[in-house]
């Protein structure tokens, strides 16, 4: 489904916290970066420790499937079959 919006989500964001140098940690503008390349509808970051960051990843994610509805919505209210 080449048309289905998605997002990409970043996990494990409050690992950024602990300055391993031993981790290999995608920063926010690569990852950001990425999203774009790919064609997601957005990027957000997450982390199991901070529920609400998870619950905002839910909401955009419906939110990026909504957007998509109206606009078929809206293009098949336009379409004329003669």
């Amino acid at each position: 489904m080449p048309d289905t919006p998605f997002i990409l989500v970043g996990t494990k964001s409050d690992l950024r916290e602990i300055k391993d140098p031993t981790q290999n940690l995608v920063g926010y503008k690569e990852a950001k970066k990425l999203a774009r390349k790919i064609g997601a509808a957005s990027y957000f970051e997450c982390s199991a420790k901070n529920i609400t960051t998870f619950d905002d990843v839910v909401v955009q994610a419906v939110r990026a499937g909504m957007k998509e509805k109206k606009k078929l919505t809206e293009h098949d209210q336009n379409c004329v079959i003669g």
